[in-house]
C-alpha cells in the first residue's frame, strides 16, 4: 500500500474533485465510486478498478475484494476530510474504467430512456428506481447527464453499476431501433392523447421515456413514441420530480408484467 501524505499529489487528483466524468459520451477518464457501500458495489462489479484511496480499515473490512486493485492507497483521516465530500464518501473511494456503451441489440427486458435529463442527481436517482423495480437498461441521449458522473454514481447508490447504459446522439433513431426489437415506446408526458398510468397496461417489452421536469419530452421524441402515459396527481402540484415520477410508473409497470429480478417478499 502507498502512503499518501499530501492532498496535491497528482496520484489522487481524480479523488480530489467532484469532475469525474463530465463528457456525456464514453471515453477514458475514471468513474469515481465513494462511500463504503458504493465503493463495494463497485469491487463487485465488471469494470476494472484501477485504484482505491482509503482510510486502512476498509482494506481490511472489503478483504479479498480489494486484492487485485493495482494502486492501493492509504491517508489519514485528517487527509481524508480534506478531500471534499467527506461526509459522502466516509474516507473510502475508489476509481475504475468506464464500461463500453451497450449495444442495443444486446438489452433484454425494460429499458428507461432519458431524454435532455441534466440534473445529476436525478439521473442517479433514476437508476436507483430502475434497478429497485426490475429495470437494468438505460438508454441516454446526448443531453442527458452522463450516468457515471461521480454525483450520479453517488445517488444511484452505485446502481449504476449493475445497468446496461447505451448513450446515443439520435434518440431518434436509438428509439426506432427499440420498436423494430418489438418494444412499445412510453413517453411519459402531458401531450395529448395521454393515459392515466392507472388506467394503462404496460406489455412485456416496453421503453419508458422520462423527459424534464420544466419541459417534459422533446417534441420529435414525443412523436417517435407510440402513446403517453401520466401520473394522476392533485391540482394543487405542477408536476412530479423525474426521478419520482420514475418511480411510480415502474411500480405501475411491475403490477402489469412483474420482474424476475427481484427478490421475494420478506
Amino acid at each position: 500500500m502507498i502512503l499518501i501524505d499530501d492532498i496535491e499529489d497528482p496520484r489522487i487528483a481524480h479523488y480530489a474533485t467532484l469532475k469525474g466524468i463530465r463528457q456525456s459520451s464514453f471515453d477514458d477518464r475514471l468513474v469515481v465510486a465513494e462511500s463504503e457501500k458504493v465503493v463495494q458495489s463497485l469491487l463487485k462489479s465488471p469494470l476494472e478498478v484501477v485504484s482505491m484511496l482509503a482510510l486502512p480499515q476498509y482494506y481490511e473490512a472489503f478483504g479479498k475484494l480489494a486484492e487485485n486493485i493495482p494502486q492501493k492507497y492509504i491517508a489519514t483521516e485528517e487527509l481524508m476530510a480534506d478531500i471534499v465530500g467527506y461526509r459522502l464518501h466516509q474516507g473510502v473511494m475508489a476509481a475504475a474504467l468506464p464500461p463500453q456503451s451497450t449495444p442495443l441489440d444486446a438489452m433484454e427486458g425494460p429499458v428507461v430512456v432519458l431524454n435532455g435529463l441534466c440534473n445529476a442527481e436525478n439521473v442517479g436517482a433514476i437508476m436507483r428506481n430502475a434497478l429497485a423495480f426490475g429495470v437494468n437498461n438505460i438508454l441516454v441521449d446526448s443531453a442527458t447527464s452522463p450516468p457515471f458522473l461521480r454525483r450520479s454514481v453517488r445517488v444511484s447508490m452505485g446502481a449504476v453499476f449493475s445497468m446496461n447504459v447505451h448513450t446515443t446522439e439520435n434518440l431518434g433513431g436509438a428509439l426506432k431501433v427499440l420498436k423494430e426489437r418489438g418494444y412499445t415506446i412510453v413517453g411519459a408526458d402531458l401531450t395529448e392523447p395521454v393515459i392515466d398510468a392507472g388506467q394503462y397496461r404496460f406489455p412485456e417489452k416496453y421503453a419508458l421515456v422520462i423527459g424534464t421536469e420544466g419541459h417534459g419530452l422533446q417534441e420529435d421524441v414525443v412523436e417517435a413514441c407510440d402513446l403517453c402515459v401520466r401520473v394522476p396527481i392533485s391540482s394543487q402540484v405542477d408536476s412530479l420530480n423525474a426521478a419520482a415520477a420514475t418511480a411510480v410508473l415502474l411500480f405501475a409497470a411491475l403490477r402489469d408484467i412483474g420482474h424476475t429480478t427481484l427478490l421475494p417478499p420478506r
